[in-house]
């Protein structure tokens, strides 16, 4: 119950998505309020937002701890079984007074150095970009509401506001990267 309303207090202080820039005004804009949503729809839309944002930068967390663990876990542990032989006989020999001998630091510098560059694992930096569409917003909606009022427009004979509306839809940088691919199918299909 504690996270339920942890969620929901977080999902108060989501940001809300602006339509002031994509709609554009005029006799149809009354289109684009049919589709908007219930408040306990918003509700839950504005939960899963929360969650899936969330549950994206835990993925990503867990991508970047895991590259540093095999970076430098493994690397440590490479170097180590490679160099472990010169590092016993500089040791027996530095034993036995000889103390010019600096081989083990050349091998471990530069068996360390090519193993951390071969384990460079990337997790983090994939995990974020594979999550993307979890940290997006739920729009489709205001993209349905958005093709009504072209469609509107185009019903009234105003042409070139349609146009206009349809163009503002298919150039959003959010629109392109958070809508569903259905979505992004029916606007492509739009005219």
């Amino acid at each position: 119950m504690k996270y339920l309303i942890f969620m929901l207090l977080f999902s108060c202080t989501s940001m809300k998505k602006s339509t002031d820039d994509h709609l554009v005004a005029g006799k149809c804009e009354n289109e684009f309020q049919k589709t908007a949503l219930s408040p306990g729809e918003n509700i839950w839309q504005n939960v899963v937002e929360s969650t899936t944002t969330t549950a994206s930068y835990l993925v990503t967390g867990l991508g970047y701890s895991t590259d540093v663990v095999v970076t430098y876990a493994g690397g440590t542990i490479v170097t180590l079984a490679v160099c472990s032989p010169v590092l016993l006989l500089e040791g027996a020999a530095y034993g036995q007074g000889s103390s010019n001998m600096q081989i083990s630091a050349e091998c471990v510098g530069s068996v360390g150095s090519k193993v951390y560059k071969g384990l460079d694992t990337n997790l983090g930096k994939q995990a974020h970009k594979d999550t993307h569409k979890w940290r997006c917003p739920d729009i489709d909606h205001i993209a349905q509401g958005l093709l009504r009022v072209s469609s509107c427009y185009r019903k009234s004979g105003d042409d070139v506001s349609a146009e206009k509306q349809l163009a503002t839809i298919r150039e959003s940088k959010l629109f392109k990267q958070c809508l569903s691919n259905s979505m992004l199918k029916k606007i492509s299909e739009s005219k």
